[in-house]
Order: structure tokens, then sequence, then C-alpha cells
């Protein structure tokens, strides 16, 4: 009986063990970096750039998907569910950016980006 009893105990606090390590899922963020192409007008995007999207609401763009290289310039952006519109600013203009992220914001396929409410071309973006 008292073998029984320590058994069983020990099946009990192993049991708790287990279920208090269990790992909480993690909701999936658009928080990270992104590599992409961008096009002008109806052309299919052949420009790269990279985008750092952080929690805090600002973004970083990048001229090139090596961030050592080219310039890099800072935005804002707003989520709408899966929707993103980030906005940067550029010297003369601020281009805004508008997507909508699929596979739990692993990617973006055909986004729009346009300055001075004229659409300038269309673009993808893919975490890396």
């Amino acid at each position: 009986m008292k073998k029984l009893f320590k058994t069983s105990a020990l099946a009990l606090l192993l049991g708790i063990v287990f279920i208090s390590c269990k790992k909480d899922k993690e909701e999936p963020s658009p928080v990270g970096f992104f590599v992409g192409l961008e096009g002008l007008g109806t052309d299919v995007p052949i420009y790269d750039f990279a985008l750092l999207i952080r929690d805090n609401g600002t973004v970083r763009y990048y001229d090139s998907p090596d961030t050592t290289k080219g310039a890099s310039r800072e935005g804002t952006y707003t989520m709408n569910g899966n929707l993103i519109d980030f906005r940067i600013k550029f010297t003369e203009f601020t281009s805004v950016y508008n997507g909508t992220f699929i596979n739990d914001f692993s990617r973006i396929e055909a986004g729009v980006w346009f300055a001075s409410e004229a659409n300038l071309g269309t673009f993808n973006l893919e975490r890396r």
C-alpha cells in the first residue's frame, strides 16, 4: 500500500511538472525582417528591397536586402487584421504601401505602393 501511494504521488508530481512546462503558443505577428521586390506601374516587380517591421509601430526600409549596402529610411505602419499600411518618408515625398499578409504573416503578394495618390506599382515581401 505504501509503495502504491509513493508511485501514485510520483506520477502525479511528474504530470504536474509536464503540464506546467507546456509552452504557450505565440500569436502570429508581422514583426520581423522581410525581403522583397517592387515594380513600377504594371511591370513585374524586379527591384530588391527589404523591410524591418518593429513592434513599436515603426519600419525601416532598405534599398537592398543586404542592409549594409544602399540607403535606409524610416517609416510607420498600421495593422487592421492581416492588412498592413506602411508609410516610408523619402526626401521629397512619402510612399504608401498597402498589402495583405498571408500564411501567418510570412509573406505579402501583390501589394500596391503609391505616392501623391498615383498608383506607382506593386510589391511582394517574404519573411527571412
